[in-house]
């Protein structure tokens, strides 16, 4: 079984990157079995805009050359840089909710 993926700017989509095999990366440190992809956002040709929807989908082709596919849920590109703020924590009233006050 062949496994490729791409990246594109809506669901299915190729503009950003078409097809190509699976590749390691950040966390994803093994192909086999093919449980993970990764791609390599400063090897795009493209630059990924903040704050935009993008899609990775997975294609997987057996012998036969019969594929399916399956696409991510919305990566949204965040290019924010981390502000200072402080946390404050709230009564029980409203438990486990923690709001950040930025300085």
């Amino acid at each position: 079984m062949n496994c490729f993926n791409c990246l594109g700017t809506e669901e299915y989509g190729t503009q950003i990157q078409k097809f190509e095999p699976l590749q390691t990366g950040a966390t994803c440190t093994s192909l086999t079995p093919a449980l993970c992809t990764a791609i390599a956002v400063n090897s795009l040709n493209w630059n990924l805009h903040g704050f935009h929807e993008y899609y990775v989908t997975v294609k997987a082709t057996n012998r036969a050359g019969l594929s399916s596919q399956v696409v991510s849920s919305p990566y949204i590109h965040g290019t924010q840089k981390v502000t200072a703020g402080k946390v404050i924590e709230i009564s029980s009233v409203v438990s486990n909710i923690l709001f950040l006050k930025t300085a």
